[in-house]
């Protein structure tokens, strides 16, 4: 599959009594200065991994405040509910549950698909091209909600409508983790934030321990508490001011721009080889 890398990635962060070296980290490292930068790689993905991650806040919010408490991106309540509805017998949560979580999985494998297919042989603007259109997919499907919600009116006395449009946020959402899976950066999916909480922990862990970790091209702790903060923003804006659900298909909108924009630099993939 193909996947744009900072640097090599290793499946747990070594812990080092010696220092990693300072004058490698501050380019391999995706961090919140690189929201300043020009036209980098991390730069692109700071951005959209942090345009993305706030779309996914806002549909998750909307999806379980409106859609009976039901979420469209993270899967491991919707799991967590599943259970609880087969044991309750209430076969109405079970449905949309069940629903979230099998769209889910099939658009994210058919993203991930899309983008391992022929991807050893894409050049920079090819596979840039690869990015933008799944991110137009999963736009219009943002589009197709926000107008459906719209139409609907009253969301509460349209059970089936809640159904078709839980479907639809689910497969969006389902795109985009394949899309920022793509970027390979360790832990973060932009879709749930459970495991960018679990990174943070072991970071306190090694600093309180006074041990470095030894972790190429990995993502700053300042950046993955923006993560949290973008989420949060967007479920407690949600939920007090503005519910409207055009603001997730605007955003992907916008990282769309940003990807179409960046320069061919900026979006090389580092393929790997297909099994014999």
């Amino acid at each position: 599959m193909a996947v744009w890398r900072i640097s090599r990635t290793h499946a747990f962060p070594r812990s080092s009594p010696s220092r990693v070296d300072a004058a490698r980290r501050p380019e391999e490292e995706v961090n919140l200065k690189a929201l300043a930068g020009t036209s980098s790689q991390r730069s692109l993905i700071t951005r959209l991994v942090l345009l993305l991650t706030l779309a996914a806040g806002w549909t998750d919010a909307l999806s379980y405040l409106n859609l009976d408490r039901v979420f469209s991106s993270f899967m491991t309540g919707n799991i967590l509910f599943v259970g609880i509805s087969i044991s309750q017998g209430n076969n109405a949560l079970l449905v949309r549950a069940a629903l979230a979580v099998a769209v889910f999985l099939i658009a994210l494998t058919l993203g991930s698909l899309y983008l391992i297919w022929g991807s050893h042989k894409r050049t920079p603007r090819e596979y840039r091209m690869s990015l933008a259109r799944l991110l137009t997919v999963e736009g219009l499907l943002l589009l197709a909600f926000a107008i459906l919600w719209q139409l609907t009116g009253d969301i509460a006395t349209h059970p089936n409508t809640q159904v078709v449009l839980l479907g639809i946020a689910a497969f969006g959402m389902g795109l985009q983790g394949a899309l920022v899976a793509s970027f390979n950066l360790r832990n973060i999916v932009s879709v749930a934030l459970t495991a960018v909480l679990v990174l943070l922990g072991m970071r306190l862990a090694h600093s309180l321990a006074r041990q470095t970790i030894d972790e190429p091209g990995h993502t700053s702790s300042p950046f993955l508490v923006a993560l949290i903060v973008s989420y949060t923003l967007a479920a407690l804006v949600t939920a007090m001011w503005v519910s409207t659900p055009f603001i997730p298909c605007v955003t992907v909108a916008v990282a769309l721009l940003l990807v179409i924009l960046a320069p061919d630099s900026a979006t090389a993939p580092v393929a790997s080889k297909p099994k014999p």
